[in-house]
């Protein structure tokens, strides 16, 4: 068995002895990292979020998707991004819209946890496999 210091150590050496590239090295140094990791190292910054309006019409949520082609987008009661009500999987709302059933947004939402932006990402994750949710915020 090793120490997790030693299995630095022999990553390093790895590195060093071009058993491993840059690009592993990195990966590997994250993997031992990620204990110690909170939820505000990893969060997407807010004036990067693509947030969907509840009162979206569907014309715009098209247009939305065509430039950004996300899975999921959180979605809001308002301009507000802080108001988050949950959030949606295009794919869901696509396919219903290709087999022309009329969609209605507030059909398709999912609740979004929250956790706090300093909770361990560890344990953010196992909670998210648990309720089997991908996507979450932070409040």
């Amino acid at each position: 068995m090793h120490s997790e210091e030693e299995l630095k150590l022999i990553v390093t050496q790895s590195y060093e002895s071009g058993e491993i590239n840059q690009t592993e090295l990195d990966y590997l140094k994250n993997i031992f990292a990620f204990d110690d990791r909170i939820l505000k190292d990893i969060m997407i910054p807010e004036s990067e979020i693509v947030m969907l309006n509840i009162r979206m019409p569907k014309t715009t949520l098209t247009k939305v998707h065509d430039e950004y082609d996300y899975t999921r987008y959180p979605v809001a009661n308002d301009e507000n991004k802080g108001n988050i009500i949950g959030y949606i999987n295009t794919k869901e709302i696509l396919t219903s819209m290709a087999a022309g059933i009329e969609v209605n947004m507030d059909n398709f939402i999912h609740e979004m946890p929250r956790f706090l932006e300093t909770s361990l990402i560890k344990d953010v994750l196992l909670k998210m496999q648990e309720s089997r949710v991908h996507m979450a915020s932070y409040g």
